[in-house]
């Protein structure tokens, strides 16, 4: 478009409407176009999640739209800069917003008291994106927020930049962003008929660059150019598409995801505690109950360790359990469950795990009834739902169980002897049965005299006389912990090294969780309680703002379920509160002492996690999603006046030069910051090698110490600018000049 056609009308060179209908009718072509190309990238990347988001992607690109009309009318009509400046900093602020609850963000995480959740939740998203698969299915809410943020951020910069105002350099780049909208899903997705689509997409592309510049004699010439170069790239399709991607942006997506993921080994092994200890999250769990979260059961002691009991095929999960009829319903919730920071093949749940669903992999139930495993490696934004069965007794009604053991839960009362050929099976407590062995053995042979011979003679004499006496299985229990909680046991993660190391820690009363863990484990099966260790996560930190259970690696923790007639398995915990998982207001306790109600400090509703997010989420803190909107228009004028007032104060004082905080964001842009205590000077030494780069950084040395002076060249900028992408593989290049970007404005290319 000339300078002409958007100069306004001189008096009496035309009538009124035949001037309005000059000046509209291309601007109304152009703006039509733009709709219709943005309309389609929206439909496009909606099918990026599942369910799709039609509704959602429109729905942003309508306010977009409503949005930069009003500011494009602000900008004509405003007397003063500085009120266009805050229109449009409000219109800014608008878009934002919008976005944000357009993509699914819940209205509360908006205020600024919650800001830090709302970042730590896009950030989850984020990495949660180069595991993911598309179209994406997955249980993590963040990951398809962050997926249809990203579509709405291309399309509000593409109508910003295209609208009928714009000039041709803007109405490229918003041609670039509209067709990324619509190409990257084309990309990633591999359905329908791409040939076709592409032939609309060049079609609106045409329309949009060139429809409103097109004479009306030449429309026809027109549409047969482009009739015909779209037959041409439907009829190379074929010969141009090939088995081997042209970008693999799988290994760009993996090229850009964080530190390694930590892993854990469950099996107890009782040495120095080496579990990665660094304060780092590995879990997010949304649950209206804070419990422990299991990884795996460790069913199985072989003579000297817990260990879990190898995978004999698949089993009902609710094996274990008492009927269905006799669990009560507020035991059972569903939980989500998020990967962050982490690499496992235990599908994380608590209690019992009944199911699970909306998994990355296949879920295959584990050895060990209501434990699962994946089918495949869980990375870092994997997340699932899973269907549990947490009990919450109360003490009256352990007491009162009863002892009425199945039979096959016989395994659950049995040890190992560290000759490793040799078990004993215990008598069911309240049986009188006495205990038997099993295994390679003479006929008759006594395992009381075995268990006296072997190391853990002391453990059950200890065992027999917590049990003398007791009237029920959880009077027993309670001894337990009573005898595990006296003073000589104290909380150590360098227990000295020991060839029987429960039998040591019975003795000198040192270790950590694995050893109170297995240790009480041991002492409920030779008392004839159903028993075993388990290992995985204890509750973690409770995030208020998102609803979830933030769970790090210093959570890492084992601990002792018990079995009780019509309850199931119940958790108890013998470790001293001092230990790292339990202690201080990291932890939110949420398994409360034997005969104490447990603390729940979840969401009070039920089920909260089987709720997907919608496209505009409901308000759920009396705080109307809309009416926020308005607050933070009000908040963002406020702000952009400070920040006018601020730059003109800069400004009459002659301002601050940013060349060195430059310099050191284009080192941290490309993993090359230097260590704290490197000078300017000594960067400078470094780059001796390549004189221009080096020349850049005495640039920024003397006008930061030298009183001023020019400002580093643009050819001493395009020297560093190689010096930062040297080495860094085929992608260098574009991530040293996203460091360090040429600076607009320049008589020579920088």
């Amino acid at each position: 478009m000339s300078a002409l056609s958007s100069a306004p009308p001189r008096a009496g060179a035309a009538p009124l409407p035949a001037a309005w209908s000059a000046r509209l009718a291309p601007a109304a072509l152009r703006f039509g176009a733009l709709a219709a190309l943005a309309g389609f990238g929206a439909v496009r990347w909606a099918e990026l999640v599942s369910p799709t988001a039609v509704g959602a992607m429109l729905a942003g690109l309508v306010v977009a739209l409503a949005v930069i009309a009003a500011t494009a009318v602000a900008r004509r009509r405003a007397a003063r800069p500085a009120v266009h400046a805050l229109f449009l900093a409000a219109s800014v602020l608008t878009l934002t917003v919008a976005g944000l609850l357009v993509a699914g963000v819940p209205d509360r995480l908006l205020l600024p008291a919650n800001w830090d959740a709302l970042g730590s939740g896009l950030a989850q998203g984020v990495g949660a994106l180069p595991a993911a698969a598309v179209p994406y299915v997955g249980a993590d809410p963040w990951a398809r927020t962050v997926i249809l943020l990203a579509g709405l951020v291309l399309l509000a910069g593409g109508v910003a930049m295209g609208w009928p105002e714009r000039g041709d350099r803007r109405r490229v780049l918003a041609a670039v962003l509209l067709v990324a909208a619509a190409a990257v899903p084309e990309v990633v997705l591999t359905t329908g008929s791409p040939a076709l689509r592409g032939a609309v997409l060049l079609v609106l592309l045409v329309a949009f660059l060139r429809a409103d510049r097109l004479p009306p004699g030449r429309l026809p010439l027109a549409a047969g150019a482009v009739a015909t170069a779209a037959l041409a790239g439907v009829l190379a399709v074929p010969i141009l598409d090939s088995r081997q991607p042209w970008l693999d942006y799988h290994a760009l997506a993996g090229s850009l995801a964080g530190p390694s993921p930590v892993t854990f080994a469950w099996d107890h092994r009782y040495g120095p505690l080496d579990w990665p200890r660094e304060g780092r999250e590995v879990l997010r769990v949304r649950s209206g109950v804070g419990a422990y979260w299991k990884a795996e059961n460790l069913d199985r002691f072989d003579g000297l360790a817990w260990r879990r009991e190898p995978d004999s095929g698949p089993e009902a999960s609710t094996a274990e359990l008492p009927p269905s009829t006799a669990l009560p319903r507020d035991w059972i919730q569903t939980i989500r469950v998020t990967m962050d920071g982490m690499e496992s093949s235990d599908l994380i749940g608590s209690g019992t795990t009944l199911a699970i669903s909306r998994a990355p992999h296949l879920a295959i139930p584990a050895g060990s009834p209501g434990t699962w495993r994946s089918g495949a490696r869980l990375r870092p934004g994997d997340s699932w739902f899973a269907r549990v069965y947490v009990p919450r007794p109360i003490a009256a009604r352990l007491a009162a169980a009863g002892v009425d053991y199945p039979a096959a839960l016989q395994q659950y009362r049995t040890i190992g002897l560290p000759e490793g050929s040799t078990e004993v099976v215990f008598g069911a407590f309240g049986s009188g049965a006495r205990a038997s062995a099993v295994g390679a053995l003479p006929f008759g042979t006594d395992a009381e005299r075995l268990l006296a011979e072997s190391p853990y003679a002391g453990a059950y004499r200890l065992a027999r006389a917590l049990r003398a006496g007791a009237p029920t299985p959880y009077a027993y229990i309670q001894r337990v912990e009573r005898a595990l909680a006296a003073p000589r046991f104290r909380y150590d993660e360098s227990p000295p090294p020991a060839r029987v190391p429960l039998a040591t820690f019975l003795a000198d009363g040192r270790g950590y969780c694995q050893q109170f863990a297995g240790a009480m484990a041991l002492l409920l099966r030779m008392g004839g309680v159903p028993a075993r260790a388990v290992a995985g996560f204890a509750p973690g930190e409770y995030d208020r703002a998102r609803r979830e259970w933030s769970v790090s690696d210093l959570d890492a923790h084992s601990w002792v379920e018990a079995w009780f007639p019509g309850i199931g398995w119940a958790t108890f915990d013998p470790t001293p509160a001092s230990a790292p998982a339990l202690a201080g207001a990291h932890n939110a306790r949420t398994i409360a002492p034997a005969g104490r109600a447990p603390v729940q400090g979840g969401d009070p509703r039920s089920d909260p996690a089987a709720r997907q997010p919608s496209a505009a989420p409901a308000t759920e803190d009396g705080v109307a999603g809309w009416g926020l909107v308005a607050g933070l228009l009000a908040l963002g004028a406020l702000v952009a006046g400070g920040f006018a007032v601020r730059r003109r104060r800069d400004a009459g004082a002659g301002g601050h030069d940013p060349s060195l905080a430059e310099l050191e964001r284009a080192l941290r842009r490309t993993g090359r910051a230097p260590p704290a205590a490197t000078t300017l000077s000594a960067l400078e030494r470094r780059l001796a090698s390549t004189p221009a780069a080096a020349a850049y950084v005495a640039a920024v040395r003397g006008r930061r110490f030298g009183g001023g002076g020019p400002p580093p060249s643009a050819a001493q900028r395009r020297a560093l600018r190689a010096e930062l992408g040297r080495g860094l593989g085929p992608l260098g290049r574009l991530r040293a000049l996203w460091a360090l970007p040429p600076r607009p404005g320049r008589a020579s290319s920088a």
